[in-house]
């Protein structure tokens, strides 16, 4: 596509979108993911864009809180009660 094609094609885009995210990575879905969660961009359209297919945990994301945070519901699980069971996997 030649350079001018692009650009015209850039800005059709960019008036489609009032929000647009280049790259899947930590930083990007957080901060798309706090947006989402305030409830105030449900009326926005968001266009995320990444080069890369993400279908495995390319494990990028690094944890500093010191306590509870934004993500805590989805990276931990406390359990009142857990059984275990040992299976003979030896024929």
């Amino acid at each position: 596509m030649r350079v001018r094609n692009r650009a015209r094609f850039l800005l059709i885009i960019m008036k489609q979108y009032d929000y647009i995210f280049t790259g899947a990575g930590a930083s990007g879905l957080s901060l798309l993911a706090r947006m989402i969660a305030t409830g105030r961009f449900s009326n926005k359209k968001i266009l995320l864009i990444d080069k890369v297919d993400k279908r495995q945990n390319d494990r990028t994301w690094c944890f500093w809180e010191k306590q509870a945070g934004f993500f805590e519901p989805i990276i931990s699980k406390k359990y009142e009660k857990l059984w275990f069971t040992l299976m003979d996997t030896m024929p």
